[in-house]
């Protein structure tokens, strides 16, 4: 379930570079950095790279939220129910599962033993990605 990895790497849009997000894993602080289509991330408020103790990446349905907007580009993400994810902390990554109850109930995330998942101390990040959706890491 668990494997050592330095980074974790996906695209939110196929064939878009420019959305291709890496996190690297910085050993010494224990944290994960932003990249952003090649380039660090900074969160301009504090002129500094984005950082996380936790990454999460849920695995959700895709569909078009046909809204009436041009080429109908806006897209909604299934989050109840369950699911697969990606758990990256301390420089491990834990193949996962999520589940929630329903609109107003807690997203909570499980080792496939059925573990619930602990998470570091810190800020977790969490990106949302269509099912099938080819992780690297």
């Amino acid at each position: 379930e668990r494997g050592d990895v330095d980074k974790a790497e996906f695209v939110f849009w196929e064939g878009h570079d420019d959305y291709r997000v890496v996190w690297e894993y910085d050993k010494e602080n224990n944290e994960y950095k932003r990249f952003n289509g090649g380039k660090p991330h900074f969160d301009l408020n504090i002129d500094k790279q984005l950082t996380t103790k936790n990454v999460v990446v849920q695995f959700a349905k895709e569909s078009s939220a046909n809204d009436g907007y041009p080429g109908n580009l806006h897209l909604l993400y299934g989050t109840i129910g369950e699911g697969k994810a990606l758990v990256f902390q301390d420089g491990q990554v834990i193949k996962a599962k999520w589940s929630k109850s329903g609109r107003k109930g807690k997203t909570q995330f499980y080792t496939e033993s059925d573990k619930e998942i602990k998470f570091v101390r810190g800020h977790i990040w969490i990106a949302i990605l269509p099912t099938g959706t080819k992780v690297s890491y």
